[in-house]
């Protein structure tokens, strides 16, 4: 009886790791050629080859998006929802925008189409107007004026104080200005009927008021 014998292949890589183990070495090179072979010719090379795992360069961008189906074309529902949407977005509250829209009209006498006793705490839009009216009054006319107490004392009547702010005011020609018809100590500043605010220019110690507390109140419509 004849006596086959077998050849025993083994794999170089297989060898380089026998070969380091035996020898003690770093057997990180030999497990790197045995990831190689097993993982054929789809396994990335030194050089940052892709994997197979890797979708070709020149693949569609949308070729996942043609498997998950159809693009559905806008309805006219949702067509009339975005115009609806562009719509509101163009609506601007004129409360919030200074100066308000609609552009200058201090017509005399002007009433607006607002009620005095429907105004609100708002957004001031001519705070720093009125302010600034109210210092040059007493830097035109310090005659009118004691500062011995601390405080501009307003010695003149208080209408005539009161109508130089108003007067200062117009002179801008960038805002109205009025006297309060309910109060003397305040006047009121618009730019048109839009809306207007209401200033409280004097306090009741008699001193002139130019500080940030001047601001009482805003109407929408303005009533005056």
């Amino acid at each position: 009886m004849r006596r086959l014998l077998s050849r025993i292949v083994v794999p170089s890589a297989a060898v380089a790791l026998l070969a380091a183990c035996a020898n003690g070495y770093d057997d990180t090179t030999a497990q790197d050629a045995i990831r190689d072979d097993a993982s054929g010719d789809g396994a990335a090379d030194a050089d940052g080859a892709p994997d197979a795992d890797s979708p070709p360069p020149d693949a569609p961008d949308d070729a996942a998006s043609l498997e998950d189906g159809p693009v559905e074309e806008a309805s006219d529902e949702d067509s009339a929802g975005d115009e609806a949407a562009v719509e509101d977005a163009v609506e601007v509250d004129p409360v919030t925008m200074c100066p308000p829209p609609g552009g200058l009209d201090c017509t005399t006498p002007g009433p607006g189409t607002g009620e005095g006793d429907e105004c609100f705490d708002g957004v001031t839009c001519y705070m720093d107007e009125v302010q600034a009216a109210v210092r040059g009054v007493i830097a035109d006319h310090p005659e009118w004026f004691d500062t011995s107490t601390g405080c501009e004392v307003v010695i003149v009547d208080a209408a005539i104080y009161r109508q130089a702010v108003v007067d200062r005011l117009n002179a801008r020609r960038d805002v109205c200005g009025y006297a309060d018809t309910n109060s003397v100590e305040e006047v009121v500043v618009r730019t048109n009927t839009t809306y207007s605010e209401n200033f409280d220019i004097l306090a009741s110690t008699g001193c002139a008021r130019y500080g940030g507390a001047i601001y009482t109140s805003t109407c929408a419509p303005a009533w005056l």
